[in-house]
């Protein structure tokens, strides 16, 4: 996964850098993710940390603002693991675990054993 760690109004620390990277990488589901976009921020003593991340037909994001930058970065990214959690599980329920050519194959083994019973 690309990461794409940026700070508004301060200085982007090497800690904090790899305080984000190693955070994001510890994220579930990362084979679907490409990029993540990290935008660090502070605004009147107050530490912002956004993340977007983007994924094959998927775009979730994460806000979070704490008095400590790690702190936000560490909320942040636990709001986004909850939704990336939330996200694909739906995707799972739906589908029930089965991928489409599993239940083509289940369809066309019923019917051949529909056609072999017609001809006896």
């Amino acid at each position: 996964m690309d990461i794409i760690v940026s700070a508004r109004h301060m200085d982007l620390t090497e800690a904090m850098k790899n305080s984000v990277i190693s955070s994001l990488e510890s994220l579930n589901h990362t084979n679907n993710l490409n990029k993540a976009e990290v935008v660090l921020d502070t605004d009147h003593k107050k530490f912002r940390a956004e993340i977007v991340v983007h994924g094959t037909k998927t775009n979730i994001d994460a806000k979070a603002v704490m008095d400590d930058m790690y702190d936000a970065i560490d909320k942040a990214v636990g709001r986004l693991q909850k939704q990336i959690d939330k996200k694909f599980s739906k995707m799972l329920d739906s589908h029930k675990g089965e991928h489409l050519g599993e239940i083509e194959a289940e369809l066309a083994e019923a019917e051949l054993e529909e056609a072999a019973l017609a001809e006896d």
